[in-house]
């Protein structure tokens, strides 16, 4: 975990923001998502997030929340994930 800031783990005021996927391709006119992260949806799979979230949890950053724009598209994805998270058994602290 090179990349976090040891100092903070453990801090219980500290908030690990996490991204499973990048870009839409919604081209909501209000939105600058996909001009800044392109009109592709671009993911991680399941198990790979939970697996990181698994070493970052070990390193005692245990509370996290998702900052993806669109986590729940496809609901099929986000239904996975989640229960890729319940089924590790651990009781991360989650935030939205």
């Amino acid at each position: 975990m090179a990349l976090l800031p040891h100092a903070l783990a453990g801090d219980p005021n500290f908030w690990l923001p996490v991204q499973t996927r990048r870009g839409c391709a919604m081209d909501c006119s209000y939105c600058s998502t996909a001009s800044i992260e392109g009109n592709i949806l671009r993911r991680r799979s399941p198990g790979m997030v939970t697996q990181w979230l698994a070493r970052v949890e070990h390193a005692s950053f245990k509370q996290y929340y998702f900052v993806d724009n669109t986590f729940n598209l496809p609901p099929s994805y986000a239904k996975h994930l989640c229960r890729d998270i319940i089924a590790t058994g651990r009781n991360p602290i989650l935030g939205t």
